[in-house]
């Protein structure tokens, strides 16, 4: 069994052994192990910027590093970011904390770089949409405390093309904020859901882009569900 490690320094150093010079048969196995260890430390790293600062910059390099294990372990970190992200709002949440200028500077760091994946393409990247996917959770979480435009054009971008992995993050980043500003979505967004929710392949898809409007109060229950039985007379077998 592997040693416990204590300090949050140490757990970055062992990420990084596997990344500069790792045994290809041994970073299968230690750098998701490694990545793992990270968990234990979110709640602190919540008011902490700096080491929330070391933590992103070690997340980039697995992220460009691919290779034997970095998957497993970039699910982890992602994972790992958003529940910091989780822990700053949720404190925040409750009033003004003593340490509510540290926490904001983490959201800060964690909406930039949740920012910086939403762009970040490779070929043959399979973590991809899931990248994104939890980039969007992180924004969620961030966004009644940090403006992110960016974040915001990507999201509409596809939420209108109504296809991707990372079509329901992009919907519940962009529901989460609707509902914490008690704003509605404008005309050009409505019409290209209602659009998306019509020639959506999936089921999915239509309800996702249906519930979106439903929630921010632009269509009602009545005709969401009209518009879901619809789409099943088009795309579903008839019995």
């Amino acid at each position: 069994m592997r040693p416990q490690r204590r300090k949050f320094e140490l757990a970055l150093v062992d990420i990084r052994r596997c990344l500069v010079d790792p045994p290809v048969e041994d970073r299968v196995d230690a750098l998701p192990w490694a990545a793992y260890q990270i968990g234990r430390f979110v709640k602190v790293l919540a008011s902490d910027p700096d080491r929330t600062r070391a933590l992103i910059d070690t997340v980039r390099a697995v992220r460009e590093s691919p290779g034997p294990g970095s998957t497993v372990a970039e699910t982890d970190l992602m994972k790992a970011l958003s529940s910091i992200a989780y822990w700053c709002a949720d404190e925040m949440a409750e009033g003004s904390p003593p340490d509510a200028e540290q926490r904001h500077e983490v959201l800060r760091e964690l909406s930039t770089y949740a920012t910086e994946c939403l762009g970040f393409r490779r070929s043959r990247d399979s973590f991809g949409g899931r990248r994104r996917s939890i980039a969007f959770e992180i924004l969620a979480r961030a966004s009644p405390h940090v403006e992110v435009p960016e974040a915001i054009q990507v999201a509409r971008s596809i939420v209108q093309s109504g296809s991707g992995n990372d079509f329901h993050g992009a919907i519940q980043f962009l529901l989460e904020r609707f509902q914490d500003r008690d704003e509605v979505p404008d005309d050009d967004l409505v019409e290209a859901l209602l659009g998306v929710a019509e020639r959506a392949r999936t089921h999915s898809i239509a309800v996702g882009a249906l519930n979106l409007l439903v929630e921010t109060g632009a269509i009602s229950d009545w005709e969401a569900l009209s518009r879901i039985d619809e789409w099943k007379e088009r795309n579903l077998p008839q019995r």
